[in-house]
């Protein structure tokens, strides 16, 4: 989680001042861009000194150990989750089609927008519902990333089935128009293909190739998302001069040049929120219909600084972590927001760091923590953090499911006839790759 938090500072703040400085100061005084600098330094010291603050007591030493035994049984359990819940989301699928008067195409083919000819209070009536059967394809996902990393026996239909359900959740995480889940998506089939390779040797040929190969599809595929989105992908009029455009990654990656923004206007035209911001984080699981009073994310104010209204916007717009620290409490807000990043990502690594050595889940749930941060360094904070939320919920419950908790502690003397049957139960872990 603090490579994630690293990462999302590099890529979406400081990638454009280091590689278009001209670009990056444009538009605001030189005074203003030296408050955001501040800003983005105080973020990181808080991060670090919040996570190195809470080091690991002498109690760590007997912390109890994460192990995924994979049984036969356990296998049995893991399959059903994977056909039963993709029946359900299929059922849904078809369900919402129906609802909301179009084609299951059109609901699959339509990316992050409006559907035409939809029923738009009966796809609002599907907001938390839908949240959830997508949810339901990370779990699916996550059990058949599982499987394919036990060391079980399976047949070649249950392998097929497992392959399907990965590259099912990339596709859907392309159609879905939205940047986040797509690198949600798009993990764990990218991991489990690099850890095929790692465990066959040639790791610095073949993991080379494998990496420069996947990060040259994986911007393809992001490019051509960026360019599609907003509608149905059959009504797409553009050529390939469109599809891999460069403008979509300053719109998306340029988060920096909103920071002066916010700098500017706080508290001179918009006091400071004084911490208000955190109620959307903390209860913006509350439906809007139940609380109508509800406060609004931070990224809100983007959108009004921008000439643009609740009522007619064309999306939220990002802020990042620090610009949400600089409007609560300014230049404090952003040291105090840092700060909370870093022990959520300490309290995060350390929970991480519990899966016994080599577990394949490990990796997996590590990449998904990393891409969170990530996403929640961009901001806007509440949004990215639930989206992250929903998606590790249910596949971090799949895991407490097959886990088998074990207190680390002084190996001891085996009795006879007792060898054997741990040398059973050792082979019978599955996800040692």
């Amino acid at each position: 989680m603090r490579v994630g938090f690293y990462l999302g500072t590099l890529a979406y703040f400081l990638s454009v001042p280091v590689l278009y400085p001209a670009k990056a100061v444009a538009g605001a005084p030189a005074e203003i861009h030296s408050i955001v600098g501040l800003a983005l330094l105080l973020t990181v010291v808080g991060f670090e000194a919040a996570y190195w603050i809470r080091r690991a007591s002498a109690a760590t030493a007997r912390r109890r150990t994460i192990a995924l035994h994979i049984t036969w049984a356990n296998q049995r359990w893991l399959f059903l989750f994977i056909c039963f819940g993709g029946l359900a989301w299929l059922a849904y699928l078809w369900y919402f089609s129906q609802a909301i008067g179009v084609s299951i195409p059109t609901v699959l083919l339509t990316m992050r927008g409006i559907i035409e000819g939809a029923d738009t209070d009966a796809v609002a009536a599907f907001s938390y519902l839908g949240l959830f059967f997508n949810a339901l394809i990370f779990l699916i996902t996550a059990a058949a990333f599982v499987l394919l990393t036990a060391r079980l026996r399976q047949s070649k239909a249950q392998a097929g089935v497992c392959w399907f359900v990965l590259a099912g959740c990339a596709v859907l995480g392309f159609l879905s128009g939205s940047r986040a889940v797509f690198f949600y998506s798009f993990a764990p089939l990218g991991l489990i293909c690099w850890m095929r390779l790692y465990s066959r040797g040639a790791l610095v040929l073949k993991s080379g190739l494998f990496g420069a190969l996947a990060l040259v599809l994986l911007l393809m595929a992001w490019s051509a998302m960026s360019a599609m989105r907003g509608g149905d992908i059959r009504n797409f009029e553009g050529g390939w001069e469109d599809l891999y455009s460069t403008s979509y990654a300053d719109g998306a990656f340029n988060i920096y040049a909103q920071l002066p923004v916010i700098v500017q206007a706080f508290p001179d035209q918009v006091p400071y929120e004084y911490g208000k911001s955190v109620v959307p984080l903390a209860l913006g699981w509350v439906p809007r219909r139940v609380w109508p009073e509800k406060p609004y994310p931070f990224s809100l104010y983007a959108n009004i600084l921008n000439g643009e209204t609740l009522e007619e916007r064309s999306a939220s717009i990002a802020v990042g972590l620090t610009g949400e620290g600089y409007g609560n409490f300014g230049l404090l807000g952003a040291l105090v927001w840092g700060a909370l990043v870093g022990l959520a990502c300490r309290f995060g690594d350390d929970y991480l760091l519990r899966f016994e050595k080599g577990n394949a889940s490990c990796y997996l749930f590590a990449v998904w923590a990393a891409i969170w941060v990530a996403m929640i360094v961009r901001g806007g904070v509440p949004e990215m953090f639930y989206m992250g939320l929903s998606i590790i919920c249910l596949p971090w419950l799949l895991v407490r499911f097959v886990a088998n908790k074990e207190k680390t502690a002084t190996p001891t003397a085996v009795q006879p006839g007792e060898r054997a049957r741990a040398r059973v139960r050792f082979n019978a872990r599955g996800l040692n790759f």
